[in-house]
């Protein structure tokens, strides 16, 4: 890549070109940036993602973070933010706890990126007893522009240790974010709870608890200041049991401009009291996602009967496992997949009678089944018509 433009008529097009989002992979090509980037070069940059490789890629557990030899030194890191200037709106820090927390430092909060719009931060934090503590992140107060807080702790539930690091002098209530992401052993903490109590300003909001039980959902969810304020809420767990299921469904009631719900990483809802709780919503989206355990025929009570949800206009079924009560249990033979089949079949067909569009990955796949199967018998035909003509049927 270039590292200087042929006319300096041209250093304004050339550096946004060039230089417009940079992608970091490791601590030596971050060190030697650091070493090389003025402040011209990234005074026009949009994003800055720096994504340290986690090892154990393929483990269900938290992720590890690879080795960090120290460098870049934090003040080098710390003079290399300072060169942004206010179009820097996007900075995503990944894999590496020492990097992550010098973002939060008041020096960086306060000094540099002043166009900061979006912070992204996946590490352990390994410094930090409890990552959730308020006080860790009482310094993004300086960040008068930050609009999307992502958090993603990758830590062992057990990892998380009581902290006496005093609370902040100053609450949050002065912070911008209107999107929040919480992600993590949120059960293990004693203070994820205030964590969220902080943020008064939010709008869409979004909790995935990788805690062995994830009794402590209703609970955050009460924390919010002013749920009227919020319009889409994503709800993921490790583990949950269906009284816990319906309390969340139960809570979101305080939501009252809620429009779009999601459901992911192992929620499962299979009550009558839980469908309930959600059709009294006014919904205009509920997805289930990755690995949602969902009772079908009570999914289906959302878009008909007396008691469905009017509002509703779109129902998205990911990588969504259906289930059944014992009245109508799935086969346990090679004729699961039709049966599956066969309700996404009738759903879709009461949704087009509604007007609901039943959309996502789940459904992709069933229309791939389908071509499948009518690809298959087309060739039978094909064959059998074929072999009439030669005398051989």
């Amino acid at each position: 890549m270039p590292t200087r433009p042929l006319s300096k008529k041209l250093d304004k097009y050339f550096y946004r070109y060039f230089y417009r989002c940079l992608d970091v992979s490791s601590y030596k090509q971050l060190t030697k940036l650091c070493a090389r980037a003025t402040k011209k070069m990234l005074e026009h940059t949009w994003q800055l993602t720096v994504d340290i490789p986690f090892l154990d890629q393929d483990s269900k557990r938290p992720l590890r973070e690879g080795p960090d030899a120290g460098w870049p030194r934090d003040e080098v890191f710390l003079e290399f933010l300072l060169k942004f200037g206010s179009e820097t709106d996007q900075v995503t820090i990944k894999g590496s706890s020492r990097l992550a927390q010098v973002m939060l430092s008041p020096s960086v909060t306060s000094e540099a990126l002043p166009g900061l719009e979006i912070l992204s931060l996946s590490s352990s934090f390994s410094d930090f007893e409890d990552p959730f503590h308020p006080a860790h992140y009482a310094p993004l107060v300086y960040c008068p522009t930050l609009a999307t807080l992502i958090l993603d702790i990758r830590r062992l539930p057990g990892s998380i240790k009581p902290s006496s690091k005093p609370f902040p002098e100053h609450y949050f209530s002065t912070l911008t974010p209107n999107s929040l992401t919480l992600k993590g052993p949120l059960g293990s903490s004693p203070f994820c709870s205030n964590l969220i109590a902080r943020f008064d300003r939010v709008q869409q909001l979004s909790l995935d608890d990788t805690s062995d039980s994830s009794v402590v959902l209703p609970t955050l969810l009460a924390q919010i200041v002013h749920p009227e304020k919020v319009s889409s809420i994503g709800v993921g767990c490790m583990s949950i049991d269906g009284l816990i299921a319906t309390q969340v469904a139960t809570e979101l009631a305080r939501f009252t401009q809620l429009i779009q719900l999601r459901f992911r990483n192992g929620f499962y809802g299979d009550s009558n009291e839980f469908y309930s709780a959600l059709g009294r919503l006014k919904l205009r989206s509920i997805a289930f996602g990755e690995n949602v355990k969902v009772e079908w025929k009570l999914l289906s009570t959302l878009m008909s009967g007396s008691k469905r949800m009017k509002s509703l206009k779109v129902v998205i079924l990911d990588d969504v496992r259906f289930m059944a009560k014992e009245d109508d249990s799935i086969a346990k033979d090679s004729n699961e997949q039709t049966d599956h089949n066969g309700k996404i079949q009738r759903m879709l067909d009461l949704a087009r009678r509604v007007d609901v569009v039943v959309t996502g990955k789940r459904i992709d796949q069933f229309y791939d089944d389908n071509a499948r199967q009518a690809g298959r018998a087309l060739t039978v035909e094909q064959s059998m018509l074929e072999a009439s003509r030669g005398g051989r049927w």
